[in-house]
């Protein structure tokens, strides 16, 4: 069957998904997160992993095949390059809109190229993410299109500055395969070997999930939400049980590039990666002018004052509660707020035994006092992320606006 090269430019979606937290937790354990990882795979402390969108959105990669005509016996994930645009909260509705972009010809017994675009919205408005997917179609060269070639690309002389080991199950892709790609490739022997592999191979967004976990632990550790980009080359399949190696350059503050190897072959499974993040604030320093930053510590201690007059001290008789507060753009980010049967206090510092720990911006914390932020919201959007006792953060966060 010919490719239908009218499907470039031609609309693909809307396509939603709704999904929950559990959703986000079974993803996290698909990629090896665990108990080392836990703010992956639990509830109370949970952060999600950029790359989950695509997995949770991962039918409109097969649109891509569909609507150009592909040959889905000889489709291959190419390339992916994702760009992120905040946290993804841990539940609600995404919505996929793409559409093909190109399709090139690498000539006849060489096969060709799909590209596709794609933007994906979270049910709260908020773009969180764009996608180019570049699909390698075995069997559809030789139409008489176009051809594309890659960038070069060249990785940093010398060894890496963080090497970040791991080793997927041997069942895990029937694990991943449950996040959306349903591909029998990765779980039916027969069908593996009908492609000419001697069993079912890792996906390629599975093998992905890896990666995207190394990257964040050498260089945004703890802080999924920092990500912004990444993007790498699919070389070679990779087999479950098999030991890999993410292998990190960093080019720039904010910059690096990467590839993951197979440790018992020293083959490249992803190639030409490259990611993108942001440093954390550092405390001081902020976007907004010192006299900004000075004005809304003002409006903080006014509006924290007022607590004492309008919470109900009686539920903390017998059960004083401290909080820290780490206020991430303000100039003494470290505050802590003791409540009890007594009254209230807002203290700079550190507290050395707190029952919980919320950080956020200090921005944010203003709108959740004066009532113009739903601390649910703040919290699933990860606008708000709660360390420690989530019950006594809960606590507080119905406490804190004004009525």
């Amino acid at each position: 069957m010919a490719l239908n090269l009218e499907a470039v430019g031609k609309p693909i979606g809307p396509l939603t998904r709704e999904y929950s937290w559990k959703d986000t937790v079974l993803y996290g354990l698909a990629v090896g997160a665990g108990f080392s990882e836990l703010e992956f795979c639990y509830e109370a402390r949970l952060k999600v992993l950029p790359t989950f969108t695509m997995a949770a959105m991962f039918d409109f990669f097969w649109r891509i095949g569909t609507e150009s005509g592909a040959d889905p016996k000889g489709v291959l994930h190419g390339e992916q390059d994702l760009t992120f645009h905040g946290p993804i909260p841990s539940k609600g509705v995404l919505t996929t809109n793409g559409a093909v972009t190109g399709i090139f010809d690498k000539g006849k017994k060489k096969g060709a190229v799909i590209v596709a675009g794609s933007e994906t919205r979270h049910s709260n408005g908020k773009r969180l993410c764009n996608s180019e997917f570049t699909i390698f179609a075995r069997r559809d060269g030789g139409f008489g299109g176009a051809n594309v070639s890659a960038p070069a690309f060249v990785f940093p002389a010398g060894d890496p500055d963080k090497v970040v080991n791991d080793r997927p199950l041997e069942n895990q892709p029937l694990l991943y395969r449950l996040t959306g790609d349903l591909f029998p490739l990765h779980a039916d022997p027969e069908f593996a070997k009908a492609a000419g592999f001697h069993r079912p191979i890792m996906h390629g967004m599975g093998t992905l999930g890896f990666a995207c976990r190394a990257l964040i632990r050498a260089l945004t550790p703890g802080a999924p939400e920092r990500v912004r980009r990444l993007a790498c080359r699919f070389s070679r399949p990779l087999y479950p049980g098999v030991s890999i190696a993410t292998r990190i350059w960093k080019t720039g503050t904010e910059k690096a590039v990467w590839k993951t190897i197979n440790t018992e072959s020293g083959e490249t499974v992803l190639d030409n990666g490259r990611f993108e993040f942001e440093l954390p604030i550092q405390p001081g320093v902020s976007d907004s002018s010192g006299d900004d930053r000075a004005d809304l510590q003002e409006k903080i201690l006014a509006a924290v004052s007022q607590l004492a007059q309008r919470v109900d001290l009686g539920r903390f008789a017998g059960r004083g509660m401290r909080y820290q507060l780490r206020l991430t753009d303000m100039p003494h980010p470290d505050w802590q707020l003791r409540i009890d049967g007594n009254g209230c206090q807002f203290l700079e510092g550190k507290e050395d035994a707190p029952d919980c720990t919320l950080v956020l911006s200090g921005a944010d914390f203003n709108r959740l006092l004066n009532g113009k932020l739903n601390p649910v919201t703040a919290y699933t959007e990860g606008s708000v992320q709660i360390e420690g006792n989530l019950s006594n953060a809960a606590l507080l966060m119905e406490l804190l606006p004004m009525k």
